[in-house]
């Protein structure tokens, strides 16, 4: 299974980059077609990213298919913020069905180190 964030970028002409909608056009639209089997394969996909929150959990074939249509798309523009798409496709963290996603331990650590910054102010405060 693979995680990806659903941000969104500002480009350099001021228009913002949405993941979650460069994903779905991704899958949605093929120059060359698709059979139905590969529509199918695209809807599935096309599904856990619309369900998504804020990281989009996609099955390791939704996301090998993501990655094959990603390689055939053909940009009007070049543009840093497509760079940094490309790559967050590509370095999407990988983790077991039985796992937990990435995303929810950075949440844990996140609080940890949220309480433990409180702890420590609340010491420095006592000390003056």
């Amino acid at each position: 299974m693979r995680q990806i964030e659903m941000i969104a970028v500002q480009m350099e002409d001021g228009r913002m980059l949405d993941y979650r909608k460069q994903i779905i056009d991704i899958l949605r639209l093929r120059d060359k077609g698709m059979d139905i089997a590969q529509m199918e394969q695209a809807i599935e996909a096309i599904g856990a990213i619309r369900r998504a929150g804020a990281y989009a959990i996609l099955e390791e074939e939704s996301y090998e298919l993501l990655l094959q249509r990603l390689k055939e798309t053909s940009w009007q523009i070049a543009d840093p913020a497509i760079l940094k798409f490309d790559k967050a496709i590509k370095a999407a963290p990988q983790f077991k069905a039985d796992e937990e996603p990435p995303y929810k331990q950075w949440e844990r650590e996140a609080i940890a180190g949220a309480e433990k910054e409180k702890v420590v102010v609340a010491e420095e405060a006592r000390q003056e």
